[in-house]
């Protein structure tokens, strides 16, 4: 049996967008794409701490994003691995921003990815991704 890590870091990368093609809407509300892109050496540092209970997101770099903490990408996808895992804990995200918010480079996207995937790290053995 893995021993589940307490804390862990990721690098979330940028992306430049070659192609991107909207298709049709879906049911969900969201779109179909097409698209080509390209990874870039940009990224901002995503880090995950079990907590007792909830979901802290602390967002700290040149550019920051301060809407509501329910509506941050990263708050959602931590929300939806812990929703799927039926896990009791809680998650505390540090996103240290470098990718600029708003500049089309996909860091709200990209920082959700690593939350999950960082979450799902601190599940350990009932690993859902």
């Amino acid at each position: 049996m893995d021993e589940a890590p307490e804390r862990v870091t990721i690098e979330s990368h940028a992306k430049l967008n070659l192609l991107l093609r909207v298709l049709a809407r879906e049911a969900s509300g969201y779109h179909s794409i097409e698209t080509v892109f390209s990874l870039l050496e940009l990224s901002d540092t995503v880090t995950a701490e079990r907590t007792k209970g909830g979901i802290e997101v602390e967002v700290t770099g040149t550019e920051t994003d301060t809407g509501p903490m329910e509506e941050n990408l990263a708050y959602r996808g931590a929300r939806a691995v812990l929703d799927a895992t039926g896990h009791p804990f809680g998650v505390r995200l540090t996103i240290e921003k470098r990718i600029p918010v708003g500049g089309g480079l996909g860091g709200g996207s990209s920082n959700c990815a690593a939350a999950m995937q960082l979450v799902n790290r601190l599940a350990g053995d009932a690993q859902l991704l």
